[in-house]
């Protein structure tokens, strides 16, 4: 969901069910409704809380789709959408995303942390608020970790994400590195009872520099099951709009033109 108009293609699609759903009744639902609309399903993974399956179709490809269990704590409300029905907030998936990149080595989360960092959110305001959604977590040891999971030679990156122009990922991986260097320089001046919360401004999107914390003043949101913050379907439209202004809709003007800079973070 997060590179829906971003920069790479994703290699899964993943569906995050509520602590009292269960995965396997939904999966064989899904699967069922997946399989009388043409397309072929193949169980690869099953097991409390995890199901994993690969769906193909003559004319459309072939992807993995993962049924998850996960705690149902999010910082806002589940955003409805016109093609996927509910998915969660953009600032969610950032957050979702730093935890990701933290805790494995795979070279796609790096360029989906420049897409967090230049469109959704600053990276240190991502894992500013981690411990909202994982109590071990500290934004220090995000850092850490990531740095730990970022050492990569540029034929590896190049040929690991599936993107438009591979060429920039090292450039994009350079960003990210700088934003790293940026968070450990901004998390002493952020208030130390916001940690582990998203802060907003009156209408509940996330902040993107200091300056603006002091204009708008001291609001944070903690992350609370099925979400904190009211939703609607453009809670976080200006995100989307970003994204298909630099990349098309469907990355067709990665593919079809020479890549463009993103615009920054205002």
């Amino acid at each position: 969901m997060l590179q829906r108009h971003g920069y790479r293609a994703s290699e899964d699609v993943d569906i995050f069910n509520a602590p009292n759903i269960d995965v396997i009744t939904a999966a064989e639902l899904d699967m069922a409704d997946l399989k009388a609309a043409g397309f072929e399903l193949s169980s690869s993974t099953r097991y409390e809380g995890f199901v994993e399956a690969i769906a193909s179709k003559p004319g459309f490809g072939t992807t993995k789709i993962q049924w998850v269990q996960y705690s149902g704590y999010n910082f806002y409300e589940p955003v409805p959408d016109p093609e996927f029905g509910w998915r969660l907030h953009f600032a969610d998936l950032a957050v979702n995303k730093v935890l990701a990149a933290a805790s494995r080595r795979q070279p796609r989360d790096l360029v989906d942390l420049y897409l967090v960092h230049a469109f959704v959110m600053p990276l240190w305001h991502a894992m500013w608020a981690t411990p909202g959604k994982d109590a071990e977590m500290t934004p220090e040891k995000a850092i850490e970790r990531i740095r730990y999971h970022s050492q990569y030679a540029r034929g590896e990156l190049q040929n690991s994400v599936f993107a438009a122009d591979a060429t920039a990922i090292p450039s994009m991986i350079s960003d990210v590195r700088n934003a790293l260097d940026e968070a450990e320089k901004v998390f002493d001046r952020l208030p130390p009872d916001t940690v582990g919360k998203v802060l907003v401004d009156a209408t509940g999107r996330p902040v993107h520099s200091l300056d603006e914390i002091k204009m708008v003043g001291q609001r944070a949101i903690a992350a609370a099951p099925g979400g904190a913050w009211p939703s609607g379907p453009d809670i976080d439209h200006f995100v989307i709009a970003r994204m298909i202004d630099s990349y098309g809709r469907n990355g067709e003007k990665l593919w079809t033109a020479e890549p463009t800079q993103p615009t920054s973070n205002p």
